[in-house]
């Protein structure tokens, strides 16, 4: 990925301020593609929604609901109004709808201005996201969600913005500053690859534990007598404590199957 870490080089083309909104743009857009892959790491695959559901369904039902809310947000910041707000409460917004204006060329001017209002539109569902849903709840919408259901969304579309928004960083990389371009890609090993990792580990091993106990399948995992015994043959003293964490392990690998 190309990050613009010495603005003063692209100062001739674009002007001080101009190259720093750029910059930032792109660092805003970077960031939002790695949120899509955190999230699609995380629950882009059924499987590994399942397994999320069986540690703690409740919790990470809330981890995507906010992540895809975030998502949303990114997607309807980098495409927004250049422009917020009226009268002495209006405020300029960090948006691609900036860049038409570094063009000093006509032309690419006019190509810009086309790749912003593409990827404004590639982006709008997630706006109806964030104007009836994540900042105002629609009235409508809550008394009878059936009534006017939000705008279709799903990752290939969240993926697509963010192509749309890329595009129009791209060309500018490539045309005004004559570089090699943005690499639509940002080069991460997702942080939600560990965790995902670690609870299959935990999974793998509790279920191990619970096979050693009862190989055939066919004793309760609230048997103390099954726990006793393999405590012992642990060398271990079967304990009521230690027997209730052998019920508890195997109770947490009868979840999983």
């Amino acid at each position: 990925m190309c990050r613009l870490s010495h603005l003063t080089q692209y100062e001739d083309e674009m002007g001080r301020e101009h190259s720093m909104i750029f910059d930032l743009l792109n660092k805003e857009w970077a960031l939002a593609l790695i949120r899509y892959k955190e999230f699609r790491e995380l629950f882009g695959d059924a499987d590994r929604v399942k397994l999320l559901n069986e540690i703690g369904g409740g919790l990470f039902w809330d981890v995507q609901q906010m992540s895809w809310d975030d998502l949303m947000l990114r997607l309807t910041r980098l495409t927004d109004p250049e422009k917020s707000g009226r009268g002495k409460g209006e405020r300029e917004n960090l948006t691609v709808k900036q860049l038409p204006d570094l063009c000093k060329d006509a032309e690419l001017r006019q190509e810009i201005e086309k790749l912003v209002t593409k990827a404004v539109n590639a982006t709008q569902f997630a706006r109806d996201w964030r104007n009836r849903r994540i900042s105002h709840s629609d009235l409508t919408r809550a008394i009878d969600p059936s009534a006017e259901p939000l705008a279709e969304a799903d990752l290939q579309k969240v993926k697509a913005g963010l192509d749309a928004v890329h595009a129009v960083l791209n060309t500018i990389s490539v045309r005004m500053l004559g570089n090699g371009g943005i690499r639509n890609d940002v080069i991460i090993t997702p942080r939600a690859r560990a965790i995902l990792a670690y609870a299959r580990q935990l999974v793998d091993a509790v279920q191990y534990v619970d096979s050693l106990i009862d190989p055939n399948d066919t004793v309760p995992f609230t048997d103390t007598t099954a726990a006793a015994a393999f405590l012992r043959k642990l060398d271990r003293r079967p304990e009521w404590q230690e027997t209730r964490q052998v019920i508890e392990l195997r109770e947490a690998a009868r979840r999983f199957r």
